[in-house]
């Protein structure tokens, strides 16, 4: 059985030859994207879908949810001032029930960040939230870095559940 992959990123498929590949040709992995907030929080509220490993671009898109569209206008319509994935991995991990994610999507150990944001400004957060998986995007990265940062949090979630 394949490995169950959500990747949040609204540049995923720009990235998608490039970064996805590797992931596709190991056969290992079932990937799913979402490319804004509101498909992600979508994605996690189904039941059926049990995806073992999630990766979150902070800088998202609100898509329709009108409390991530409401964020994003308060922040003067900026994805960098907005960091619509936080509001959204708060949404999952601390407010999961409320917000009808079953349970096993509100694992912080199944979570990852993969964003341009430089971990210091990240860091209170994230260390509220439980999220350990960050890695910053740079211009130049190995093909492989996606199915690395799934293998990391795979070993994380693992090493957590002993």
């Amino acid at each position: 059985m394949k490995h169950k992959v959500l990747w949040i990123e609204d540049g995923a498929f720009a990235e998608m030859q490039n970064m996805s590949a590797p992931i596709y040709v190991s056969g290992k992995y079932d990937l799913v994207i979402a490319i804004d907030a509101t498909e992600g929080l979508q994605q996690l509220r189904q039941e059926a879908k049990q995806f073992e490993t999630i990766i979150v671009d902070i800088r998202l898109p609100p898509g329709t949810d009108p409390e991530f569209q409401k964020i994003y206008k308060d922040r003067n319509e900026s994805r960098t001032a907005s960091k619509l994935g936080l509001a959204l991995l708060k949404r999952v991990l601390k407010e999961g029930e409320r917000n009808k994610i079953p349970k096993h999507h509100r694992e912080a150990s199944k979570f990852g960040i993969f964003t341009v944001e430089g971990y210091t400004e990240l860091q209170a957060e994230l260390e509220d939230l439980e999220v350990k998986v960050y890695h910053q995007k740079m211009e130049l990265y190995d093909r492989s870095k996606l199915r690395d940062i799934i293998e990391e949090i795979r070993t994380q979630n693992l090493t957590t559940k002993r």
